[in-house]
């Protein structure tokens, strides 16, 4: 696979986050078992945090269990 200008990670991005950025994505991280974490940036900076969290309920119908 080519690099066409863009990838995920820049080789000029070397800007540490801060403390509170990395608690703050910690955190999110932390809390979920399953799921996904969104980080938005703006100008090179956290200022969103998303997070999804994914849960399996288990019903129970007529006496047995049904994933769902």
């Amino acid at each position: 696979m080519t690099n066409r200008g863009l990838s995920a990670v820049s080789a000029t991005a070397t800007r540490t986050i801060s403390a509170a950025e990395y608690d703050a994505v910690s955190e999110a991280i932390a809390g979920i078992q399953f799921g996904s974490v969104n980080i938005t940036l703006h100008e090179g900076r956290i200022v969103q945090i998303d997070v999804t969290e994914k849960r399996r309920l288990t019903v129970q119908r007529q006496g047995r269990h049904v994933a769902g």
